[in-house]
Parts: structure tokens; C-alpha cells; sequence
């Protein structure tokens, strides 16, 4: 004879905010300008909407990194970039780039836990 257990009741996962519908800000263009990938992986949209900056060195430098993760506004997943640039000698610019694809989903738990967050896309947050 099989035991059967009472099914426990999943806690709601809280939503994602609204999608912002806002303007790019000029912290926003600049982190988009320095990626490499002017599409979505997921899709063919350009429209690419920075989500969070982890780490940025040499902002305005020859040697440029930044490990950011973007989101489309079109399929409402993204991708985590990893950008190594050097052309401090300008004869030959050494770029080494990862992309890694995130799921609409992933996308959505991120921005709820950016919710406390005021500036998740600038280097000088503290969160």
C-alpha cells in the first residue's frame, strides 16, 4: 500500500517590476556602446537595455573590462557579457569577449532582486 503525503503549497514568487519603457540613461549608452554584441542572443532585436554592472575597470582607458549582464526590451531575456579590450599599443586591438544567453525567467527573478537597488547599471553603487 502506497503512502501519499499532503502536497505542500509553493510560496508566490513576487513579480518582476513593470519593464522600464524609459529613455536609456547616459551611464546606460555608454555600457552599450562598450559591448561588442549589437543584438540579442535570444533574438534579432537591437533593442539592448544594460540590467546590472558587476565589475568595470578603466571607464575612458585603452584597456577597457566590464562584466555586465543586458536584457532585450523585445523577448525580455538578456545575456551576461564578460569585455576584456586592449589597444594600448593602436596597432592591434586584443578583444576577448564571453556572451552567456539568460532566459526571460532569469531575466525577471534579477530585476526583482534589483528592486531595492537606485542605480544597479552605475560602478559607484554600494548595494
Amino acid at each position: 500500500m502506497e503512502k501519499s503525503f499532503p502536497q505542500r503549497a509553493k510560496p508566490a514568487r513576487p513579480e518582476a517590476p513593470p519593464w522600464p519603457t524609459s529613455e536609456l540613461t547616459q551611464e546606460e549608452k555608454h555600457l552599450v556602446s562598450a559591448s561588442t554584441r549589437a543584438r540579442c542572443l535570444l533574438c534579432p532585436s537591437p533593442r539592448l537595455r544594460p540590467l546590472i554592472l558587476l565589475a568595470r575597470d578603466n571607464p575612458v582607458s585603452y584597456v577597457y573590462s566590464h562584466d555586465a549582464i543586458f536584457a532585450c526590451d523585445d523577448c525580455q531575456g538578456g545575456y551576461a557579457e564578460k569585455r576584456r579590450r586592449d589597444s594600448f599599443d593602436w596597432e592591434e586591438v586584443h578583444d576577448q569577449d564571453e556572451h552567456h544567453p539568460l532566459d526571460a525567467a532569469s531575466i525577471a527573478q534579477l530585476r526583482q532582486c534589483l528592486t531595492g537597488c537606485p542605480s544597479p547599471t552605475s560602478e559607484l553603487c554600494q548595494c
